[in-house]
């Protein structure tokens, strides 16, 4: 809280008007739950492709894109736990509907089905904790969201606030952009080679060409979402550099 001391003499625990009964209101509304369990489910997921990475490295070697079908115990603990939130995430939405809910449950029920994907059939474990890897920038998500709640706009002048935002923006940049697009770019080269030569069956038989193909349209889909939110980012920044 000591970092909260702003212009004009101000510090974050002037904004501490919320009585204890509006707190405890808002840390127990449907939407609150889901963002606690949304941070409690990123340091988690980090920690453990913490884990995997310390064995196989980023993969931008592409050997574990060669290896589609290699066995990685400590891939498939990251992917049961995040599984395994999906699913509470999904029966929390449905239990509370409110405008956000069929964009939120189509998101998860994309995510469950891929890490189901890759759980069951195995190919490109590796591959899934880079994807999981990209919680790192909702560490700082959360606590964002969190701050908003409680104390509303006015909080977004405090150093704790620009402090969360600077990380949030940085981790995003960062991770989902220098570090997991070309990681993606090795991944699916692996993917297209094979594809050219026709032997993708005979390379993974745990892929086969339909999961492939998902699996191209996937990684597609989720490069251009980080690059559209990136942009976003980088415009809010400039935006907020302006008026100061």
């Amino acid at each position: 809280l000591g970092l909260g001391g702003g212009v004009g003499g101000g510090g974050f625990t002037d904004h501490l008007a919320p009585s204890l009964g509006y707190v405890a209101e808002c840390f127990d509304s449907a939407a609150m739950r889901r963002v606690h369990g949304a941070a409690l489910h990123a340091v988690g997921a980090v920690l453990l492709v913490l884990r995997v990475f310390s064995e196989t490295g980023w993969g931008m070697s592409g050997a574990y894109d060669e290896t589609a079908c290699a066995h990685l115990p400590a891939a498939d603990t990251a992917i049961i736990f995040s599984l395994s939130w999906s699913l509470w995430e999904l029966v929390s939405v449905l239990r509370d509907v409110d405008n956000d809910t069929p964009v939120t449950v189509l998101h998860t029920c994309i995510m469950m089905s891929a890490q189901a994907c890759v759980l069951f059939w195995g190919p490109f474990k590796q591959m899934m904790c880079v994807c999981l890897a990209m919680e790192a920038s909702t560490v700082f998500l959360n606590p964002r969201l969190i701050l908003l709640e409680l104390w509303g706009k006015s909080v977004r002048s405090t150093c704790l606030f620009k402090l969360i935002n600077i990380c949030f923006g940085s981790t995003f940049i960062i991770v989902r952009l220098v570090m997991v697009i070309p990681r993606t770019y090795v991944h699916i080269s692996a993917i297209y080679q094979h594809g050219r030569a026709g032997d993708i069956s005979e390379w993974a038989p745990c892929l086969g060409n339909s999961l492939a193909t998902i699996d191209v349209v996937l990684f597609f889909l989720q490069t251009l979402l980080n690059c559209l939110w990136g942009r976003m980012i980088l415009s809010a920044a400039m935006r907020g550099e302006k008026q100061h």
